[in-house]
């Protein structure tokens, strides 16, 4: 009797972000939900990265998806968890197809510092210099922030992550969603 009240406060919160975008029932629903989500997906994968990504990649979800679910053909911790199987399936295609990916670094020796004579104008450093500062400038500050510390600085994502004190995905998606956006400020 107490899971079937407690699957239905689940629906009820999800349906209020849907219908209100209200996020004290987001807060509410992401308290209750997070943790058995990413206890569950541990226990399937024994990956912890993994079961972070997962979760954070469902309750995105769940915020911007919220629209679509119908309490008529489920309650809403299912509809949760097959989001959450779904997420864990995406990304874990992603993950197979990256190790496909072949890095540029891979297939260059490193090469050894250009003389002096080799090097750039420093005109056209500073060129390209300001260009990139200019459209880091127009992304959002949490973005630009990630965009400054691994670009130009040389921080690791792991080490932004740990030095903003948030998850290794999020840092992932500001990073994709910057990068994104630079790109088609350049085409555009």
């Amino acid at each position: 009797m107490i899971a079937n009240e407690t699957e239905l406060d689940v629906g009820v919160l999800v349906v209020k972000v849907a219908n209100d975008r209200c996020q004290a029932s987001y807060q509410r629903l992401f308290t209750h939900v997070a943790p058995r989500l990413l206890n569950f997906v541990r226990k399937q994968s024994n990956d912890e990265q993994l079961a972070k990504d997962v979760v954070q990649e469902t309750m995105l979800k769940v915020w911007t998806k919220a629209h679509l679910y119908d309490k008529s053909k489920g309650a809403g911790l299912t509809w949760i968890y097959s989001i959450a199987r779904n997420a864990k399936f995406d990304i874990l295609r992603r993950l197979k197809h990256q190790n496909d990916w072949i890095q540029g670094d891979d297939l260059w020796p490193v090469l050894e510092e250009p003389r002096d004579d080799e090097k750039l104008p420093r005109e056209f450093e500073a060129l390209v210099s300001e260009e990139l500062r200019r459209l880091i400038e127009t992304l959002p500050t949490a973005q630009a922030q990630v965009v400054d510390l691994v670009y130009l600085k040389g921080s690791s994502q792991q080490e932004v992550a740990d030095v903003l004190g948030v998850p290794l995905g999020t840092v992932k998606s500001r990073l994709r969603l910057a990068l994104t956006k630079m790109k088609e400020a350049l085409n555009g």
